[in-house]
């Protein structure tokens, strides 16, 4: 979830969750997000909110004030469900733009735009809305970072580039292991030992790859067709 996000966008929800944190909360709501994205003035989505021609300090007076309650400090931080949506519309804003990184400036695209969805007014009624937010963005496009390499928060992480390589030719290879084990059992139930070695490479390359979905498919594939195999290999050392 997190790989496409550059360090500022990843700064943003570690404040939101000090945010609530510091105020007894173990919930992160689009306020709280809000808060973080606003609250510096160097910050992207505080220069956006200025050219907007929405006061930065407006819009923070528009942030309801969470009521602080008492939690355990163990209690688990996590995003609402209003959160969460509102990141699903940041990705929806940088997927319009054609950007392959989610930054504050798409975060910020995505908490207006969902406000708006569940008619929550107050930020448009501060001066600061989805439309201007997106205008303002796409005539910038020159001015934003470039994609960020895949990296871990929150304790997401993105599985590297040579890990899906790897899947792919774990893919691939079961594949082909599945399409030479057909053709040779049409002939013979003698185990194939060009089997075994494909079966061996593809489990190797699917291991590097385990934390991705591919790969998982693949080693299904792969160990169905090593047990069938075992099988067969049984079958023959017990007719000699």
């Amino acid at each position: 979830m997190w790989s496409r996000f550059t360090e500022a966008a990843k700064r943003a929800i570690y404040d939101a969750q000090q945010t609530a944190c510091g105020g007894g909360q173990h919930l992160i709501t689009p306020d709280h997000l809000m808060t973080a994205l606003i609250g510096g003035s160097q910050s992207i989505a505080f220069k956006i909110s200025e050219r907007c021609g929405a006061p930065p300090e407006k819009i923070l007076a528009h942030v309801s004030q969470m009521p602080s309650v008492a939690e355990p400090p163990t209690k688990t931080m996590r995003l609402t469900r209003e959160s969460k949506a509102s990141i699903d519309r940041a990705y929806d804003a940088a997927r319009r733009l054609n950007h392959e990184w989610i930054g504050p400036e798409h975060l910020l695209a995505g908490i207006l735009q969902h406000a708006e969805k569940r008619k929550d007014f107050r930020f448009r009624d501060a001066g600061l809305t989805h439309a201007r937010v997106m205008e303002d963005i796409s005539h910038r496009r020159g001015a934003w970072p470039p994609p960020p390499s895949p990296s871990t928060i929150a304790g997401h992480s993105a599985p590297p580039a040579s890990g899906n390589a790897a899947a792919g030719i774990a893919l691939i290879l079961s594949v082909g292991a599945a399409a030479i084990h057909l053709f040779h059992t049409q002939k013979s139930p003698a185990p194939y030992p060009l089997l075994h070695i494909t079966c061996l490479i593809a489990i190797w390359c699917g291991w590097q790859a385990r934390k991705s979905k591919m790969s998982q498919i693949a080693l299904l594939a792969i160990f169905t067709a090593a047990i069938h195999e075992a099988i067969l290999c049984a079958i023959a050392l017990m007719s000699h």
